[in-house]
């Protein structure tokens, strides 16, 4: 990686206060204050949710803190915010305090967000609160909503009603885990123990001069955590084009991780390059039905593409390669490719290098799209979600070693033998 496209710390600063999309001026959870917690409580802003604590939209219209209120033991977490036997409350109405909208200036913002509030655990209580609010300020709204699925995203009220069906979720360490994803898997809680880190990181720091960047962290974070934990894939460009994120920062963020790397950082890391499965083809193509703003897919495309794509998996998986000048082992075909999907060696977190992961149930998807759809929708989801290009050769194209921009070329042929 050139490391002159870094020499512009605008281009930095600008992405980390997020000034890259006017999307970002949406609602900051910033702006608002507990006359008593201040920034640091428990809000509540959806309608349904201050419903289920006795108020309505007209009594508290910037919101609630029920931090207020609570009675219960240690923090107020996921399943407990709306046990309302845990808070003090009159008349059937939480004894909440009313949120203020006190507006910021982005100095003051930015002020904000240099600070750390993890200290040690459990020596302050509200520091929970404190990291949400951060980091939810730092991605925004409009990421926010993009994070389902694999996330939960909306009235967490939902989800504790007696006929909600939550699931349950098998293995975390086993590849072809089941692909229902519960959702209480709140954002925020899912990645709690890596915010939790990197707070820790800063208030350890030596030179007590590190800078938080949080929006690039917060979203290579929930990258890693849900190739992982849901086997939720998609290729990094795609994520980082509708997360809104540029190469640039994601590449100094990659050079600026906490060290060493967490131990369960590494072993995300690592997970990229396991194989595709059709748990991840049609992972994948829930994300395209639910993100991809340049194609609109119906019920029937959808399924059409994903039969297609089973087809390509089932060949690719069946055909067994036993060459010594190719492999030094049999293998399918499918691992054949796999283990040639690589990024060269700059993206990489202190070492632990990247697999290009989501290269190849992209590639079956997209083939799959041009069987199945008519030419232009196909080509829309070619050119402008799963292998996007504008007038110069793409960044993740330069970063792709040769064997695996081969693989993008030849693919097509590839199948045509099988």
């Amino acid at each position: 990686m050139d490391k002159n496209i870094y020499s512009e710390d605008s281009l930095w600063d600008s992405f980390e206060a997020g000034y890259c999309d006017p999307l970002d001026y949406e609602w900051d959870p910033l702006d608002y204050e507990c006359p008593k917690c201040k920034l640091w409580g428990e809000f509540i802003h959806d309608e349904e949710d201050l419903i289920h604590h006795g108020f309505s939209k007209s009594d508290a219209p910037h919101g609630i803190c029920v931090s207020c209120a609570w009675t219960g033991e240690g923090n107020i977490d996921s399943d407990s915010i709306f046990d309302l036997d845990k808070f003090s409350r009159q008349d059937g109405v939480t004894k909440a305090s009313k949120l203020e909208y006190v507006p910021k200036s982005d100095s003051k913002k930015s002020e904000l967000m240099l600070i750390s509030p993890y200290y040690d655990i459990g020596a302050n209580k509200s520091a929970k609160y404190r990291i949400k609010s951060l980091y939810r300020s730092a991605i925004k709204e409009h990421r926010y909503q993009m994070m389902a699925p694999p996330y939960f995203v909306g009235n967490r009220s939902n989800l504790f009603k007696p006929d909600y069906d939550s699931g349950k979720k098998t293995s975390e360490v086993d590849v072809e885990k089941d692909t229902y994803i519960s959702t209480k898997h709140d954002w925020f809680l899912s990645l709690f123990e890596s915010f939790k880190a990197l707070e820790q990181y800063i208030r350890n720091s030596d030179t007590g001069d590190i800078r938080p960047h949080r929006l690039p962290y917060a979203l290579i974070s929930t990258y890693l955590h849900k190739h992982w934990d849901f086997r939720n894939v998609e290729p990094i460009w795609v994520f980082l084009k509708r997360m809104k994120l540029g190469p640039v920062t994601f590449t100094r963020r990659l050079d600026s991780w906490i060290t060493p790397t967490p131990t369960k950082h590494v072993t995300q890391i690592e997970s990229l390059a396991n194989p595709p499965t059709m748990v991840s083809i049609n992972n994948l193509i829930s994300i395209i039905s639910n993100h991809a703003i340049d194609v609109r897919l119906n019920e029937d495309e959808i399924k059409a593409i994903k039969n297609q794509s089973e087809i390509i998996y089932h060949k690719l998986s069946n055909k067994i390669i036993s060459n010594p000048g190719l492999v030094s082992e049999p293998l399918s075909f499918l691992q054949h490719l796999n283990s040639k999907a690589q990024f060269s060696d700059s993206i990489n977190i202190n070492g632990t290098q990247f697999h290009a992961s989501g290269l190849i149930e992209a590639l079956c998807v997209n083939q799959s799209a041009r069987m199945v759809l008519e030419s232009r929708k196909a080509k829309n989801l070619e050119k402008k979600f799963l292998f996007p290009v504008d007038n110069v050769t793409p960044w993740w194209r330069r970063e792709l070693t040769d064997d695996a921009n081969k693989i993008i070329t030849e693919f097509p042929k590839y199948l045509s033998f099988l």
